[in-house]
């Protein structure tokens, strides 16, 4: 029996402003055009340098892909620099360009958590979302 996985889980800011794309005369399961995001997402993975001793820190850069309603939250609310949480799969895609075949992996991704960025940014984002203003959102939210 063999057991594969291909499971993705990002924490990190956003490279670049998301890029929303709607395809047009192409429609989901609701009759809504198909909505499409790519944006960039950065994380950090810091480790102990056993040369020196110190700790050494690491950033990777991956390309990630929403659709539908997750693809509209993310172009709506995220910049570049926002922090975000990504979970999903990752997905290789080939094309080939002037006779050479390239190939990239991208993040599918699944599921979104937007984190805010602990200055307010987030919880006045949410108020105006839900008619509230902001200090309203955050005594729901505590």
């Amino acid at each position: 029996m063999s057991l594969y996985a291909n499971s993705m889980q990002l924490m990190g800011n956003l490279t670049r402003d998301p890029e929303l794309i709607t395809l047009e005369g192409r429609k989901d399961a609701f009759g809504n055009d198909v909505k499409i995001c790519n944006f960039g997402i950065a994380t950090n993975r810091r480790y102990r340098n056993n040369q020196t001793g110190e700790t050494d820190q690491e950033t990777c850069y991956v390309d990630c892909v929403a659709f539908g309603r997750q693809a509209e939250v993310i172009h709506e609310y995220c910049e570049k620099g926002s922090p975000l949480y990504v979970s999903g799969y990752l997905r290789l895609d080939t094309w080939e360009r002037n006779g050479v075949r390239n190939q990239k992996l991208k993040g599918v991704a699944q599921q979104i958590s937007l984190l805010g960025a602990g200055d307010g940014t987030y919880a006045a984002q949410q108020a105006a979302a839900a008619g509230q203003t902001a200090p309203a959102a955050e005594q729901a939210a505590g």
